[in-house]
């Protein structure tokens, strides 16, 4: 049976806050996104403080390139004392922040072909472990599961162009079964 995550502990996103990363013109270049964009997900996050780790990433530039600004993924995930299976299963990329996926077959051939895909998806890989190392343990003791259990589910991801928006993960973006 599926479960949707109903932890107490989850509530609150899971956000990377870090503002003490970010320099000062960073989040002033986030706060002028803010006033730009139409994306109401990504200005509602910026103007609550919310912004990304400031950490640039070099499959960043490859997105630029490829003129992709948001790539979204579903991670599926298999744990019993630790992780068995880490796995994307699906990807969706967008031109824009709103989430309208490409469907232009040249631009996902050139996806692949630039090796983009393949760094997102090790970048999505490890976000996920990142985000989900810190939940499963307490999840499992709310769902009544042994350590020994085996817990599956799906997590759903979302990765930017820029290092200064919000990579938020909230309790709807997280299944387990």
């Amino acid at each position: 049976m599926k479960i949707l995550f109903p932890v107490i502990l989850l509530l609150f996103s899971v956000s990377v806050h870090s503002q003490s990363v970010c320099s000062e013109e960073q989040i002033q270049k986030a706060k002028l996104f803010a006033q730009t964009t139409t994306s109401t997900t990504l200005k509602f996050q910026i103007e609550r403080g919310n912004f990304g780790d400031c950490i640039h990433h070099q499959w960043m530039n490859k997105m630029r390139n490829t003129d992709i600004k948001t790539t979204v993924a579903v991670v599926v995930f298999s744990w019993q004392d630790g992780f068995k299976k880490l796995q994307v299963e699906e990807m969706n990329f967008s031109k824009n922040y709103d989430f309208s996926y490409i469907k232009d077959k040249k631009l996902l051939k050139l996806i692949e072909t630039s090796g983009l895909k393949e760094d997102l998806k090790d970048a999505f890989t490890s976000r996920a472990e990142s985000v989900l190392s810190n939940i499963i343990p307490n999840a499992k003791k709310s769902l009544n599961k042994k350590d020994s259990d085996v817990t599956k589910g799906k997590i759903y991801l979302h990765l930017f162009d820029d290092e200064i928006l919000p990579l938020q993960v909230t309790t709807s973006d997280i299944e387990i079964y």
